[in-house]
């Protein structure tokens, strides 16, 4: 594709040079009027001058079609000047101004609230763009850019946009909090409510319930100790050791069933009222601060305490 583009080129070159020399010719033969005095300058090499022209020309092609706009809109307006000739400038006149509708653009706007915010520092896929908050236009060449706005004592915000070929002035906005939003978030933020953690009803009911059957056990077992007692004095004194029948004993052995079941149902009882007492959750304190109970237990002592207000 390069050689083509070279011989096409260099073909648009030739017929520049023949136009010119017919030009020239034309010139010579009409009448010349009379020149005016100019200070000497130095002239440009016309072979160097054809020679930036047709790479330019070229470099035209290859970059646009690489999707480079903004370096094919340069080259193109390179070519376009009037010492290039005018076979390859008018290609490049007609595509500078193709390519200048395609470049794509987008302006950056800053904002807190309802007001815009330019101090502020902004990267373009990680160059610094400094006046990117001033509302201006910045062109692109098509395809995925990532915009970085850092505002003074506050984390980066980054944007990912996609610019399609054509795409003109697109609005990309930052938001920022105001200071009328920050205040009205800081006002509706709740107080914080005292709580307190009431004792539940059924610890009472399962602390209870294991006073009055570790009292029932206590009671089957000392009629279980007692019954036992009697059975192992001679029978002489009202017993029967060492020959006691199972009829005799049977109620020794009733007792202390009872006396086991009712203390292996205090256990539990005590363990459950222990459970739902130390997991109990926390409520908040109502107004009218009601009575609490609370009650501790230690190996030596118990105790009880009321608090609130009467």
């Amino acid at each position: 594709m390069r050689r083509l583009g070279s011989f096409h080129a260099g073909v648009l070159l030739a017929a520049a040079a023949l136009v010119n020399s017919e030009s020239a010719r034309a010139e010579d033969a009409a009448p010349h009027p009379v020149p005016v005095a100019a200070p000497p300058a130095t002239p440009a090499n016309p072979q160097d001058v054809r020679g930036r022209c047709v790479s330019e020309h070229e470099q035209t092609q290859i970059e646009r079609k690489r999707e480079a706009l903004l370096a094919a809109r340069t080259s193109a307006l390179s070519c376009s000047q009037a010492e290039c000739p005018s076979l390859l400038r008018s290609d490049c006149v007609q595509w500078f101004a193709e390519i200048d509708r395609e470049v794509p653009s987008l302006v950056i706007s800053l904002r807190a609230g309802s007001d815009d915010v330019s101090a502020a520092t902004a990267r373009i896929d990680g160059k610094p763009a400094s006046e990117a908050l001033d509302g201006r236009l910045i062109e692109l060449d098509p395809g995925k850019h990532t915009i970085d706005v850092t505002p003074p004592g506050k984390p980066t915000r980054t944007r990912e946009v996609i610019l399609a070929p054509g795409e003109k002035a697109r609005l990309v906005v930052f938001e920022l909090p105001s200071a009328a939003d920050t205040a009205a978030q800081g006002a509706q933020k709740p107080a914080a409510v005292p709580t307190y953690r009431p004792v539940p009803r059924m610890t009472w009911i399962l602390g209870g319930a294991a006073v009055v059957f570790a009292g029932v056990g206590a009671v089957f077992g000392g009629s279980a100790l007692a019954e036992r007692s009697k059975l192992q004095k001679a029978p002489d004194s009202g017993g029967c050791s060492p020959y006691c029948s199972n009829s005799q004993v049977a109620p020794v052995h009733h007792l202390t069933l009872a006396a086991d079941i009712s203390f292996g149902v205090a256990a539990a009882s005590a363990v459950g009222s222990a459970i739902t007492y130390f997991l109990r959750p926390e409520i908040p304190i109502p107004d009218s601060h009601p009575v609490t109970v609370g009650f501790g237990l230690s190996p030596n002592a118990a105790m009880i305490g009321l608090r609130g207000e009467l």
